[in-house]
């Protein structure tokens, strides 16, 4: 007899040695099967009811605004009347990506530096209610600035002036009432109609692309094109929408009813990522800068001013302490001012040649504590004055005093309250100390490099140039005047610009424009803006 057990016992004594592994193993293969199942028809599902997005163009671009005021483009200090004012006005001059002056409503014209005075004649144009531009509605929008005061966005511009001579129909003759004080940019003001402007209306016609069309407090104000535009046929629709907080405004970009918005808080890039939205970086007019006390005897040596610009780390500044949303500049003036080739390179962090230029100006360094001290072996010591209730620039400061410690220059920093901190500027209580300043476009330096700020410093020729600067010039002259000026920035380096801060211009994500938004004119060339709207469109379920 055959003791050999059979095959099916085989099998059912295998299953009852095992059966707790095949029991765990079935529940995890049906786990396995179970779980694609749900993912295969969750798919499916999501593919049956999946939204296809198409978009279409559309002629109406719609922005944010405040609660103006008024709209009087002469007398309003409302920031949206300003904005809004540089699509519906033209002044005689404009500014450039470069802040240079370009004529705009200005067919030609020469200058007198000399005497301060500029001959213009006026392109042919008309307002939106059809009256034709003339000299008679600049001479008026002059006087009428005046009367207004310094109630006027304008008056610091108009009050320079010393009359406007009425030569023709369009030839007119400004003078200044100081040829030191006499730059184009000064008349970049919007130009009105003598016979339909009235102070208190908000319905003020004006030479620009755009023509008011309706206008409800606290709802909407509707532009529409100005047929008798110069520039040539302007199309659609611009829909300003009253909303009460504006930082809501990219929230409703994401549901189209916000086309574009400027964002000029510091996590506007951050904003814009987190509700995948167009992202354009804006330079602002608001510099973050070093400043010297030019009586210390140390800095006034230009190369230890220089040593001390090529020791910071101001990359690294812009991306710890201002959360990466400003850029480098090559000196305080606007960064590509007047056309200049700025790359924010001129300082690039160089701790090798810091030292080196500090060698130059006779400092050495000691073995006891790696500091410098000078000829006489006297410490060299800087104190840095900073407002402590500015935080980014308190923690600039102490990047400052580590980045500078790396060279042997010791730094002391002072955190000073905004009374404390003004007072120790005003009397010089300082060697170093930090400072921020909000350029009017404009770009008019000449405070910052006057003798009381400038005390114990000494190039004739720099200073020269920054007045220069606010001569009547043209802007070929102006321009060429600067390039001398900027060399004379690198070589002297009077203030160390850490960096411009940057707006974020947040946009639909289907958005173009040949022109990007400038600090001062936001709605820059938005005539020619192109976006698309999205349009849902759900399949039909299998």
């Amino acid at each position: 007899m055959n003791s050999s057990k059979s095959t099916p016992q085989k099998i059912f004594d295998f299953l009852h040695a095992n059966i707790l592994i095949i029991i765990v193993g079935i529940v995890i293969i049906t786990s396995i099967l179970s779980t694609f199942a749900i993912l295969t028809e969750d798919e499916e599902e999501k593919q049956d009811n999946k939204d296809t997005v198409t978009y279409e163009e559309t002629n109406k671009v719609y922005l944010s605004m405040d609660n103006v005021s008024s709209l009087n483009p002469l007398s309003s200090n409302d920031l949206d009347t300003y904005y809004i004012s540089q699509i519906l006005y033209n002044g005689l001059f404009k500014l450039n990506d470069n802040l240079n002056i370009e004529a705009d409503l200005v067919d030609s014209y020469s200058t007198s530096a000399k005497n301060g005075t500029v001959d213009i004649k006026l392109r042919k144009a008309q307002f939106s209610d059809g009256a034709s531009l003339s000299a008679d509605d600049v001479y008026f929008t002059v006087n009428t600035i005046k009367q207004i005061g310094q109630k006027s966005p304008y008056y610091n511009y108009v009050d320079k002036i010393e009359s406007v001579y009425v030569t023709g129909s369009r030839e007119l003759t400004i003078e200044f009432k100081d040829k030191n004080d006499a730059a184009l940019d000064n008349l970049v003001f919007p130009i009105v109609s003598q016979q339909s402007y009235q102070i208190d209306e908000n319905n003020v016609p004006g030479t620009g692309p755009y023509k008011y069309y309706k206008y409800h407090k606290q709802r909407i104000l509707t532009l529409k094109p100005n047929k008798h535009y110069f520039g040539g046929e302007v199309k659609g629709t611009i829909v300003f929408k009253y909303v009460k907080n504006k930082d809501a405004s990219t929230g409703l970009i994401t549901a189209d009813m916000i086309t574009a918005y400027l964002n000029r808080n510091a996590d506007s890039d951050a904003d814009a990522e987190d509700k995948n939205l167009k992202y354009t970086p804006v330079i602002s007019s608001e510099a973050e800068y070093l400043g010297f006390n030019f009586t210390n005897k140390y800095l006034k040596d230009k190369n230890i001013r220089k040593a001390i610009a090529l020791a910071i780390d101001a990359e690294n500044i812009i991306n710890e302490n201002y959360g990466g949303t400003a850029v480098m500049a090559d000196s305080i003036y606007y960064p590509g001012f007047m056309g200049t080739s700025d790359t924010g390179e001129r300082y690039i962090v160089d701790q090798r040649q810091s030292s080196e230029l500090l060698k130059e100006a006779g400092l050495k360094e000691l073995n006891v504590d790696g500091y410098l001290v000078d000829s006489k072996n006297n410490p060299v010591e800087f104190t840095l004055v900073v407002n402590k209730s500015n935080g980014s620039r308190v923690d600039t400061a102490r990047s400052i005093a580590d980045d500078l410690q790396k060279v042997g220059i010791k730094v002391k920093i002072k955190s000073l309250s905004w009374k404390s901190y003004v007072n120790a500027i005003n009397n010089r209580k300082y060697d170093l100390y930090l400072g921020g300043y909000s350029f009017d476009k404009q770009f008019n330096l000449k405070s910052l490099f006057s003798k009381s700020k400038l005390k114990g410093f000494s190039n004739t020729d720099l200073t020269e140039c920054v007045n220069r600067m606010e001569y009547a010039l043209t802007a070929k002259k102006q321009a060429e005047n600067f390039i001398k000026l900027d060399g004379l920035l690198a070589e002297e380096t009077p203030y160390y610009c850490i960096c411009y801060k940057t707006y974020g211009f947040i946009t639909v994500k289907h958005f173009e424009s040949k022109s990007k938004p400038t600090f001062f004119n936001i709605y820059r060339d938005c005539n020619e803006w192109v976006w698309k709207k999205a349009v849902s469109v759900k399949t039909d379920e299998k």
